[in-house]
């Protein structure tokens, strides 16, 4: 008897265990699947939600303090898994980054500080980031690098992770300023877009561009600033402000993309929209060069192909009979004013005199 209770018992136990199983095997198999983010370093502290799905959009957050007084910028770098679209914006961050955010190679966000700091000064960088539709399920990992400069803004000496050195270009886009990375010889590490703050001028760079001073060394700095129109040739007539781009003959190759904005009530009376153009003034000839140029009349901008830099402007054609119009009107005033002064002089000689 006490022999049959156990067989019961051990069937029971069986019985009950192999529905267990089922019920979680189930409930595994009716779950969505899941990704399990990792960290690949923990320095930096990251953080981020432990489990997400395909499809979702997620903030990251990285925080770090200054470790000494010394450094001129903080930069960290942070790389989300490949095939990952990054958003920043550096208004999301405390303090705002003055290097900018920027987003490299589609799934990295990228962070500059410029100081000095004061040790023990916090930082925080967020970003987000969408997983596509058709990440896969397991645990992709997050990389994340930090570099402490020292040195001045362009030029600096990597001291943290990742060794070597580093140069910078700062461009100044009428006091909106930012800075890129640059190699030894001049060359763009990464893309370079900057509009002004007035959207006005904006000029775009591609990676890899060789930016270049007239002594053929490493540009360090470039800038923007409104500036006055040299004489200009006859029937041409300025759309706008003439900008000069500095410092006056950086070349840059291959030809990067400069665009200006105008304004309807620029456009002179006679001037076609469509027929307006970008031109850059040769100083050394002292004449105004026209380039091919696009015009976009939805945005009022105007782009060519720039490979230096010198002072550059909008302008419009009149049409040649504009000018021989002018011209007739102020010979048929000369005229009549002639006809006025015989006619009138003529008639004071005629008027006969009187003798008392």
């Amino acid at each position: 008897m006490t022999s049959l209770r156990r067989r019961n018992g051990a069937f029971v136990g069986c019985f009950l265990s192999l529905i267990f199983t089922t019920l979680l095997a189930l409930l595994v198999v009716a779950l969505p699947p899941g990704i399990t983010l990792a960290q690949g370093k923990a320095s930096p502290a990251r953080t981020l939600p432990q489990v997400i799905s395909p499809g979702d959009t997620f903030e990251v957050k990285v925080t770090f303090t200054a470790p000494a007084d010394v450094f001129n910028s903080i930069g960290i770098r942070d790389t989300a898994p490949e095939g990952w679209n990054v958003a920043v914006n550096a208004l999301w961050c405390d303090p705002v980054p003055e290097g900018g955010a920027q987003v490299v190679e589609g799934n990295s966000a990228q962070f500059i500080w410029y100081g000095p700091f004061d040790r023990g000064t916090k930082f925080e960088a967020v970003y987000k980031v969408t997983t596509p539709q058709d990440a896969s399920v397991g645990s992709p990992v997050f990389i994340g690098t930090m570099e402490y400069y020292i040195g001045n803004n362009n030029y600096v000496e990597v001291i943290g992770e990742g060794g070597g050195t580093v140069y910078y270009i700062s461009v100044d886009m009428l006091g909106n300023i930012l800075k890129y990375q640059i190699n030894r010889d001049g060359n763009l590490e990464q893309a370079a877009e900057v509009s002004s703050r007035d959207g006005k001028v904006t000029i775009s760079l591609g990676k890899g561009t060789a930016c270049l001073g007239k002594d053929g060394k490493r540009l360090e700095n470039i800038g923007v600033c409104e500036t006055y129109l040299p004489l200009l040739p006859e029937s041409h007539y300025p759309v706008g402000k003439a900008y000069n781009l500095e410092p006056s003959g950086a070349t840059f190759a291959p030809a990067f993309n400069l665009t200006i904005g105008y304004e309807d009530n620029d456009i002179p009376r006679y001037v076609a929209e469509e027929g307006i153009y970008i031109s850059y003034y040769n100083a050394t000839a002292g004449s105004w060069v026209p380039l091919t140029s696009q015009v976009d009349t939805q945005n009022n901008t105007v782009t060519a192909r720039v490979t230096h830099f010198t002072t550059f402007a909008i302008m419009g054609t009149a049409p040649s009979w504009l000018s021989l119009y002018w011209w007739t009107i102020v010979a048929g005033i000369v005229i009549a004013g002639l006809l006025v002064y015989f006619v009138v002089f003529r008639r004071k000689r005629a008027r006969p005199t009187t003798t008392k």
